[in-house]
């Protein structure tokens, strides 16, 4: 997801920055458009060889932000992952750490759902670069929270977004960062975006009709 504008910074003790609290979720600060996935039980679940990371495709948010730090962009990924969802995110996050990058791509653990809102509200998008998915409740949430959706330019992904979303190659780290600059450098496309997002919302069936 992507943000600039964010709420009260709040000095929490035994914390070494200042940080801004989102109900139990602490973020470093000064952010800058944030990027978060918003995918907090989801990731890395697959307990296969063969399905472990792949799907969700996190790998490519290591030559993301790597070109994000050498062009001195001001983006940072917010991620939401634990170690104890799959054995494989522990070298993940070691490997973000290794390269620099834990100023760019933060991880901030697992996000209960009830705490979703709020962190939805201080950022700005949804960035998702899957390569397979079933019918996935982060557009959706996106979509209800008024966020921009960045994602995969993928059959599933254009069956549950259409136009509501700005689309790149899930395999090409510069088509990623294509789609980040193109949409916020262009306030009237992602409004655009947005409100196609708010109009497939009121169309979706709800249990009080």
């Amino acid at each position: 997801v992507i943000s600039s504008s964010l709420n009260k910074t709040l000095p929490l003790e035994d914390f070494k920055f200042p940080a801004i609290k989102l109900n139990n979720v602490v973020l470093p600060e000064p952010l800058g458009p944030i990027i978060p996935v918003i995918e907090p039980f989801l990731i890395f679940k697959e307990q296969s060889d063969t399905a472990a990371s792949p799907p969700k495709n996190l790998e490519i948010f290591i030559p993301l932000a790597k070109e994000i730090k050498k062009r001195g962009l001001s983006y940072k990924i917010i991620i939401t992952i634990d170690e104890s969802q799959h054995r494989k995110v522990k070298p993940f996050l070691s490997l973000i750490k290794d390269c620099g990058l834990d100023d760019i791509i933060i991880n901030i653990g697992p996000v209960e759902v009830k705490n979703a809102p709020s962190l939805y509200k201080q950022c700005d998008g949804l960035l998702m670069p899957s390569l397979i998915e079933t019918y996935c409740n982060p557009y959706v949430e996106s979509m209800y929270h008024k966020r921009l959706i960045l994602t995969s330019d993928m059959d599933f992904s254009r069956e549950v977004c259409g136009d509501a979303a700005i689309y790149f190659n899930p395999l090409n780290h510069l088509s990623m960062l294509e789609a980040i600059e193109t949409a916020y450098s262009n306030d009237i496309l992602r409004e655009e975006k947005i409100r196609q997002g708010s109009m497939k919302i009121e169309k979706l069936h709800s249990w009080n009709a």
